[in-house]
């Protein structure tokens, strides 16, 4: 009866996180308007599509192996389509294919700008979901994409490959066989897509991404996907009102609705292995609320540790900066280029950072404006709530002057601060043109 008792609660519990992290992923797609960049990616997508495929045949035409998984994908691409419209556009699309392959070196050089193009966007929206900031050097991003235009062909090479044996294997089989083969033809396109998602949440951002959170993404992303085709399938095998409406044209919106919500699972499947890690520090925070004494406390938490190597002389990698803390890297990230902006820290190679002044001569209040953290109401608040907020203002006055060398060494401010005295500022901290234009929020 205990057990019973203990397994109801763990149950309970489980669904309670898996509910609160929904909340917070749909709260977090929603302020990233995942529909709007997948709406941009799909219309880069239509100019890419040609070039795109152009050079995913080209990588499976070196592997002779691949020769059957080629025509499969060329096949692939016309299964969504109705079957009065697949075989013209397929005589259209080799049309296009023929003609690249009689381009010159400006047309190769153009067709590669677009698909290169495509793979901006897709760096750019996954960067956007993630929080990045600042983009990978163009040697390294040269060579991301380099890696997604090999890999990618190989993998759906693979994937088609391994399908092909498996529904040979299940023509030849019994039928008491046969589902047990068209069910592992599917899990391993499932498996094959994961792999291929994973590879772009883990390599594409430019921040170290756990492997565990770019798999559960990257799995959540392959599964719907292979929902999707189950669906389009059905929906193209019995319900033909498209083509009354749309004509000759039916395949152009079918076409545009696939890469729409194919676009919105690979993007969802990125927010996913973005999310993981934050809610994870969130749900220890208050909740999973965030309040502005976080900033100041991550902030300080950052100084410290900082202060503490240049002690030994040393400086700290990045990544041990956010060790233990409960902070997102994309909060870290926000906290470090506000300091880099103020000349408080410096970055160095390997990624590492260094404290780049003397802590004593920075006051609490310095820190506050860096963070954009100071109570202050615009005149064109009402007297009372003006009064209201200068109060409580006041009210910190004697610790905001003292410097942060003595906070960090003596925290406990009801008794000590009559201790600390106000520093005098050798300089004021000078921000960035953008931060004196009073963007920081």
């Amino acid at each position: 009866m205990a057990k019973r008792k203990g397994l109801k609660a763990r149950l309970l519990a489980g669904a309670k996180r898996g509910y609160g992290f929904a909340g917070f992923l749909l709260r977090r797609s929603l302020r990233d308007n995942v529909i709007d960049l997948a709406a941009g990616l799909s219309y880069t997508a239509l100019l890419a599509l040609v070039p795109m495929l152009a050079i995913a045949l080209s990588v499976l035409a070196a592997f002779p192996t691949f020769d059957d998984a080629r025509e499969r994908l060329r096949g692939a691409i016309f299964e969504i389509l109705p079957s009065e419209q697949a075989s013209a556009a397929n005589d259209q699309f080799q049309s296009f294919l023929d003609n690249a392959s009689n381009l010159t070196a400006p047309g190769v050089v153009g067709l590669s700008v677009i698909a290169l193009l495509l793979l901006s966007n897709i760096n750019g929206s996954l960067n956007h979901i993630w929080r990045i900031t600042q983009p990978r050097p163009l040697a390294s991003r040269v060579l991301v994409y380099w890696a997604l235009l090999t890999m990618g062909p190989l993998l759906i090479g693979a994937s088609l490959t391994l399908s092909s044996y498996a529904f040979t294997l299940a023509q030849t089989a019994s039928e008491q066989v046969i589902g047990s083969f068209v069910g592992l033809s599917r899990l391993v396109s499932i498996l094959l897509a994961a792999v291929g998602f994973a590879l772009v949440y883990f390599i594409v951002p430019n921040r170290a991404v756990a492997l565990r959170d770019a798999l559960t993404g990257a799995v959540a992303a392959a599964v719907a996907l292979e929902g999707l085709k189950a669906l389009f399938g059905l929906y193209i095998a019995n319900f033909s009102s498209y083509a009354l409406v749309y004509g000759a044209l039916a395949a152009i919106p079918i076409f545009l609705l696939w890469m729409y919500a194919f676009w919105v699972i690979v993007l969802g499947g990125a927010e996913i292995a973005a999310a993981m890690p934050e809610w994870r520090v969130t749900s220890r925070r208050d909740g999973g609320t965030e309040r502005l004494a976080n900033r100041l406390a991550l902030a300080l938490s950052v100084l410290c540790r900082l202060a503490e190597a240049h002690r030994d002389g040393a400086s700290v990698q990045r990544a041990r900066l956010l060790r233990s803390l409960p902070a997102t890297p994309s909060e870290l990230d926000e906290s470090l280029s506000r300091l880099r902006r103020a000349h408080l820290i410096q970055r160095t190679s390997g990624d590492r950072m260094l404290l780049a002044r003397d802590l004593s001569q920075v006051d609490l209040e310095s820190l506050l404006e860096i963070l954009g953290l100071r109570l202050h109401a615009s005149i064109a608040w009402p007297e009372a709530p003006r009064r209201v907020i200068q109060a409580l203002d006041e009210a910190h006055a004697s610790y905001r002057k003292a410097s942060l060398a003595s906070l960090l060494d003596d925290p406990d401010l009801l008794e000590s601060t009559a201790r600390l005295r106000p520093v005098e500022r050798a300089a004021p901290l000078k921000l960035d043109e953008q931060e004196e234009a009073g963007t920081v929020d």
